[in-house]
């Protein structure tokens, strides 16, 4: 069948031409012989061919498609061996009907041959998706929640790194449209932080509703990515009954407001580890109607100034440009800083800014300074 990932497009076409027509012949054999056999292969294609016309507009059903049809493919490829005994016992040499012996041997070299091909095949690297276990593996904590569409997702981080995977709570993500503030709440009320898989599917897109919703109700924190999968973690925000910081005036008419949940008393004074994830709630406020496209920074920096993480985006996780923000009515912005797995021991600073996306400008604040300074994070 040429369906190894080394397989050339030609090659494939041969293959699937060939296989189309064993089973064409198939069907005749199991017509003329086996008429029961015939109509049970037939019959199971009828909701097959639903399911080709269905896939026509929903893309959900493109995957499966050949998953779907190759077992009724193969009953019908079947039928070309079909024959009585009597037929068989009559033919000479090659037509009678195999030993035992000559029947495991044929299937022997039918797996090798397979497991050759696999193996000798280059790497899919469009698939490959170790590089990414490698970079979520030191991340994931204990009682880490997981949003994914496909059962396999699971199994590709328990085959990777299983360590990580006893850390994980797995549930189904949800690929249609549907009513998130009554299907979320359960979820996230069990988990304090939240990795979203997301296969060829762009994240950002107004169709994974699952992530959007996150995006609006916690912190996104970071993504990570390798070829067709993205991994996204977003962690739980403040409560907004916690008290603010003072107002912080920046240019452009913009105040500023925070939180954060490292301790009631500001600036903040953490203790952290590799793989903590410091989440705040920003309050921004116009106080006069905003043109720019802005960019809200957080970031966390060495004490020699060098970028240790970094978190930037529109407000709300991208949700809200400021263009759209209206005068006098405060935006809540819920992000988090990711400790990277690699970073020393030390003390950090982690600081707030905003900027034009335009010209990359930073606003300053009416002291003078390009960021303002949340608090120390001590990484142990």
């Amino acid at each position: 069948m040429s369906v190894s990932r080394a397989a050339t497009e030609p090659l494939n076409l041969i293959g699937t031409v060939v296989f189309g027509v064993m089973a064409l012949l198939g069907a005749v054999r199991l017509w003329r012989h086996n008429r029961r056999a015939f109509w049970f292969g037939a019959a199971l294609l009828v909701p097959l061919i639903f399911t080709a016309l269905l896939q026509l507009r929903i893309s959900f059903f493109k995957p499966r498609f050949l998953l779907y049809v190759l077992p009724n493919l193969l009953m019908l490829v079947s039928g070309i061996s079909m024959q009585s005994r009597a037929t068989r016992a009559n033919k000479p040499g090659f037509f009678k009907k195999p030993g035992l012996f000559a029947r495991v041997a044929v299937a022997c070299l039918a797996v090798c041959a397979g497991l050759i091909s696999f193996y000798q095949s280059p790497i899919d690297t469009a698939n490959d998706f170790r590089p990414l276990i490698a970079q979520l593996r030191p991340l994931v904590q204990a009682n880490d929640g997981a949003l994914g569409t496909y059962i396999w997702m699971r199994g590709m981080v328990t085959s990777y790194a299983p360590d990580a995977a006893q850390k994980l709570r797995w549930h189904v993500d949800f690929v249609n449209e549907q009513n998130m503030n009554e299907a979320m709440p359960p979820i996230v009320a069990a988990h304090a932080r939240l990795w979203s898989f997301n296969f060829v599917r762009n994240p950002d897109a107004p169709d994974a509703t699952a992530v959007q919703w996150l995006r609006g109700q916690w912190a996104y924190a970071d993504r990570l990515t390798a070829s067709n999968m993205s991994v996204l973690l977003f962690v739980a925000a403040p409560e907004t009954g916690s008290a603010y910081s003072e107002s912080i005036a920046f240019e452009n008419g913009i105040r500023l407001r925070w939180q954060a949940s490292c301790s009631n008393g500001l600036p903040i004074s953490c203790v952290a580890r590799q793989g903590d994830a410091l989440p705040l709630i920003a309050e921004w406020t116009a106080l006069t109607p905003i043109t720019d496209d802005l960019s809200i920074s957080l970031q966390l920096v060495q004490p020699d100034d060098q970028l240790a993480a970094q978190n930037d985006s529109a407000a709300v996780n991208g949700l809200a440009p400021s263009f759209t923000w209206k005068e006098n009515q405060p935006v809540l912005d819920r992000r988090a800083a990711l400790i990277p797995s690699n970073l020393g021991a030390g003390k950090y600073t982690l600081r707030l800014g905003i900027y034009r996306r335009s010209d990359g400008a930073r606003l300053k604040t009416e002291g003078g300074a390009e960021f303002v300074e949340l608090g120390i994070i001590e990484i142990h």
